[in-house]
């Protein structure tokens, strides 16, 4: 689309909710009264944000796998804070999100985001 002049566009964009993943490994939320829950969505743009505070799984072991469309091209290797420590997270392409190093006294995916495959 090409625009010369103002352009108006009226009403709201819609967003999907948080979906929350089935935890495995013996993974589970830390306070989600007070903290976020583990939870994943995809924007309009195809950038797929993680959240949530986990804890109790073995590190290293898949804290949760992304369905098909949530997953990245390539490894994703982020850094997370983990019970006061740095800790590392990778998200593979087949949708496994590992907690890789950290510790499992907390766990935290919040502000982690890549694009996702075929975006």
């Amino acid at each position: 689309m090409t625009v010369a002049n103002n352009l108006t566009i009226n009403g709201t964009i819609v967003q999907e909710n948080w979906t929350a993943p089935a935890l495995l490994n013996g993974w589970v939320n830390i306070n989600p009264a007070v903290r976020n829950p583990a939870g994943y969505f995809r924007d309009k743009n195809g950038i797929v944000h993680l959240r949530g505070a986990v804890k109790s799984g073995a590190v290293p072991s898949i804290i949760f796998t992304l369905p098909v469309g949530y997953r990245p091209a390539y490894r994703e290797i982020q850094p997370v804070i983990s019970a006061n420590i740095l800790g590392q997270c990778i998200i593979n392409a087949n949708g496994d999100v590992t907690a890789q190093t950290g510790n499992s006294a907390s766990f935290y995916l919040d502000g982690i985001t890549f694009r996702a495959s075929g975006y």
